[in-house]
């Protein structure tokens, strides 16, 4: 009888020990994959935080190259051509698609500077707007030197919110701005 109490004690307790073993394990695998999925998580986000604000940056490198084209046919009093306007206006709205869009992803410094960025680009837009059918309308030149005045003014204003927006995204996705950069 002793072996057998013996014998039943040990089973008992290497099943014990098995269940222990297992739980135990079972909790490590659990956390594992809690570790593993908010790292895939994160890296997701990372991926799409990165994408849409390529966008916006690629959006407005358009509308850094069409608008000087337009405004160069408003300088000369020429209304610009169709296709200048066409394309000032896909890239304008482009932009404004590309800095909605971060508000999917965040953070909230760069949602802020993407709604600025946006803003600042619609008042750029509008003064070309006004300006273009004060050129169809014969303006006076003191009308038309504060159009191409605003024209400066805007630009370097969206130039500077640019680089504002791309700063948060480098803060970001890099945890710093990096030296060399417009921070500097």
């Amino acid at each position: 009888m002793d072996q057998g109490w013996a014998a039943v004690v040990a089973g008992i307790v290497g099943l014990v020990a098995a269940l222990g073993g297992a739980a135990v394990g079972g909790r490590a695998a659990v956390r594992g994959a809690q570790v593993s999925g908010n790292a895939a998580h994160r890296l997701w986000l990372r991926q799409e935080r990165t994408r849409i604000y390529e966008q916006v940056h690629a959006a407005y490198a358009d509308v850094a190259i069409e608008v000087p084209r337009v405004e160069q046919a408003l300088r000369r009093r020429e209304a610009p051509s169709d296709a200048d306007t066409e394309e000032m206006r896909r890239a304008w709205a482009a932009l404004r698609i590309a800095c909605a869009g971060t508000q999917l992803f965040g953070p909230g410094e760069v949602v802020l500077a993407a709604m600025e960025l946006r803003r600042l680009s619609t008042r750029c837009r509008s003064n070309i707007e006004r300006w273009r059918e004060a050129v169809a309308d014969a303006c006076t030149d003191e009308e038309h030197r504060r159009f191409s005045d605003r024209g400066d003014e805007h630009r370097l204003a969206l130039r500077r919110s640019h680089e504002l927006f791309m700063q948060q995204c480098q803060q970001v996705l890099l945890g710093s701005v990096p030296e060399g950069t417009a921070a500097d």
